[in-house]
């Protein structure tokens, strides 16, 4: 009984390595040719204006806000 668990536990590990693996591979491809197209046409590869800023929030006048 013990083998057949250990056999359980090495199919199921190898399984999530192929899922893994799998999602891995999609994510290359997907971003890999617009990359090199972006590259060439001069695109960022990140846009600083979808970032938080962290030092402008202020908690004091949402704690205000949260009493009236």
């Amino acid at each position: 009984m013990r083998a057949l668990e250990e056999d359980v536990n090495e199919i199921k590990t190898s399984l999530d390595d192929w899922i893994f693996a799998a999602g891995d591979y999609d994510s290359t491809r997907q971003t890999f040719f617009p990359r090199i197209i972006g590259n060439s046409a001069r695109f960022p590869l990140e846009y600083d204006y979808y970032r938080a800023e962290r030092g402008r929030l202020d908690m004091s006048s949402i704690k205000d806000l949260s009493l009236k």
